[in-house]
């Protein structure tokens, strides 16, 4: 009895617990969507009305990132960071990003809670969909019993079965989210299974059939536990489709068919708009290139035109790669496919930031590594990723399948260009002076220092007898010891910090990227008045993010209420060592392949004289700009 008595209490004390632990978590939850719904009802919801020079002073000369950060058009505390004239807009992505951190904190913090009440409606809801089941069986039984065709059900039964496994279809549960058959696939299963063993069931018989394998293959439930998790702490979205890939996608979602097929269209609308952008940068660089030439230059500048002339145009089609390349606004050259490719989330931008990206990425066909790479067609067909549904626009014919490769003994038939030693590039003296402390003091590769590296560590292997040919690092160290100078004659300037820890880390690609793209924005802004071009200037600085660290109101808010929450992530709920970690970071960054935001402002685009003559700023003798 006794025994009895502390199995209740224990119940009780454990529900009482859990009771407790729900309040806790429904109040945080409660209490964060109070914070949400009084910040947009304070914060202007509504794209912010930023008239043609708006906060700008047209006496005051804008000349860099601090004269930027005091402007009045940067609305820090908006979903929608900035907008111009046109409907051109950058969306305040860090806005988003701080209120995610915060619902991951709160996931995080009450896992316990989260789990136990996902591992209960799966139970429960489960117990529904077996039921359901159970029910779809006797009914088939009586069905059977009914027309007399149990033995033609099991042969059928097991025809399904094999074409299932035939065409890759699992009866396991575990892939249940893998391969769901809809429910024609399964009446076309059906009816291949009568065709192979030449039976005809009854029409009552086959609905029930087809029904019964769809519960099996389909969990619905899954689905709906998954939804009920994520409503326990509600999801904060950009009521935008290209930043919701869902108001794209899914019917629902967008509100109804007519709601989706508006976004598709605006999405390939702005499409359309990005490609004609790309094809005016295009020729912008080509213009470029051409005033470059002369008598001593004039191939390895013709290299160089082919490249830019044979990239093609990429649309976002909603593709595994663009997925995982577009988390965020950004853009992409893919030296694979020779391509160019926008992320949904940048094409509402505006179109001199545009230019900007693209003249950036399309100068990586040529940067301080690639310019040495090969070039060639690909053979066969070019490799189409499934993608939820097509973007037709109006493109001039693509040039040819090409591959930008960057591997010495590759030697592919169809070569269009062979590889180039690094000191060959047309715009050496340019990548030497991007290094130079007074411009962006771009971190290059120092091959003797690597050289020097890798004898010490093989000395030290000698030394206590490991430098042996059984030695895995020996191996690679002896490798590169003797195969270095062939490698880095040609590829001196890639970035190589993402293959492990490595003193090879170099930053000329992305500076390079970034001096060729500030020659294309200075071609344009000479044809714009001082206002116009300061507003271009802000519009390319808003587009690389991160230049105007102080936070408004609103952040500040949201902040308060993850360090009441306890969030890990923030100073004042850091442990000891975690702030000295996160100090050492501070004081020894990890390596960056771009240059930080600020200084691509400074240092490179506010660096070149005819930008500065369209700001009718002064030079700066602390800056030097590179040829």
């Amino acid at each position: 009895m006794r025994i009895f008595l502390i199995f209740i209490y224990s119940v009780f004390i454990s529900h009482r617990l859990l009771a407790q632990s729900e309040e806790t978590l429904s109040d945080s939850v409660k209490s964060f969507q109070v914070l949400q719904k009084e910040l947009d009802e304070t914060m202007r919801l509504k794209t912010p009305d930023c008239l043609s020079g708006t906060g700008l002073d047209p006496i005051k000369s804008y000349c860099s990132v601090k004269d930027y950060c005091s402007m009045n058009e940067i609305h820090t505390d908006d979903p929608i960071l900035y907008q111009n004239e046109k409907g051109e807009k950058v969306v305040n992505d860090g806005y988003y990003h701080l209120r995610e951190d915060i619902r991951s904190c709160l996931k995080e913090k009450y896992a316990d809670e989260i789990i136990s009440k996902r591992d209960e409606l799966t139970h429960k809801l489960g117990t529904l969909h077996l039921q359901k089941i159970i029910a779809a069986n006797k009914k088939l039984n009586q069905l059977a019993d009914k027309y007399n065709q149990g033995a033609k059900i099991q042969k059928i039964s097991a025809e399904i079965l094999n074409i299932s496994l035939e065409i890759g279809i699992s009866n396991s549960v575990s892939d249940w989210d893998k391969d769901r058959p809809s429910n024609i696939d399964l009446r076309s299963f059906l009816s291949l299974a009568e065709k192979r063993t030449k039976i005809t069931l009854n029409p009552e018989i086959k609905k029930t059939l087809i029904e019964i394998q769809y519960l099996k293959k389909n969990p619905l439930y899954a689905d709906e536990v998954d939804v009920v998790e994520n409503t326990l702490i509600p999801e904060v979205k950009s009521q935008d489709p290209f930043f919701d890939w869902t108001l794209l996608t899914d019917e629902k979602a967008a509100g109804g068919k007519k709601a989706l097929e508006q976004n598709r269209t605006r999405l390939i609308k702005k499409t359309q708009d990005a490609y004609n952008i790309f094809q005016e940068t295009r020729q912008e660089i080509l213009g470029y290139l051409e005033s470059k030439k002369n008598e001593m230059n004039v191939e390895k500048i013709e290299r160089i035109i082919e490249r830019v002339k044979t990239i093609r145009f990429n649309p976002p089609r909603l593709t595994k790669t663009v997925e995982n390349e577009c988390k965020y606004p950004n853009a992409f050259y893919s030296p694979d496919d020779h391509s160019f490719t926008i992320c949904p989330q940048m094409l509402d931008y505006p179109k001199i930031a545009l230019m900007e990206v693209m003249a950036h990425e399309i100068s990586h066909s040529y940067d301080s590594c690639t310019f040495s790479g090969k070039i060639f067609k690909n053979t066969g067909p070019s490799t189409v990723e499934e993608a939820p549904f097509d973007i037709i626009i109006k493109m001039d014919p693509v040039l040819g399948n090409y591959r930008n490769s960057l591997t010495l003994n590759l030697k592919p038939k169809n070569k269009n260009q062979d590889i180039a030693l690094y000191a060959d590039n047309p715009f050496s003296k340019t990548l030497s002076c991007l290094q130079d402390p007074k411009s962006v003091g771009a971190q290059s590769i120092k091959p003797e220092e690597i050289k020097r590296k890798t004898q010490e560590q093989l000395a030290e292997l000698t030394r206590i007898g490991q430098n042996t040919p059984n030695n895995t690092k020996a191996k690679y160290l002896n490798f590169l010891n003797d195969h270095q100078k062939e490698y880095f004659d040609y590829f001196q300037g890639c970035d190589f910090s993402n293959n492990g820890d490595t003193v090879a880390r170099s930053q000329m690609q992305e500076a390079f990227a970034d001096k060729m793209a500030s020659e294309i924005v200075a071609r344009k802004l000479k044809t714009l008045s001082k206002v116009e071009a300061e507003k271009s200037v802000l519009e390319i600085a808003l587009s690389l993010g991160n230049i105007c660290e102080n936070d408004k109101a609103g952040a500040t808010k949201l902040r308060e209420f993850a360090i009441k929450e306890k969030c890990p992530d923030f100073y004042e709920n850091l442990t000891t060592e975690m702030k000295v970690l996160k100090a050492m970071n501070i004081a020894d960054p990890k390596f960056n392949s771009h240059p930080v935001s600020a200084i691509r402002i400074d240092r490179n685009l506010l660096a070149h004289p005819e930008i500065r003559k369209a700001l009718k700023c002064p030079l700066d003798s602390g800056v030097k700009y590179c040829e």
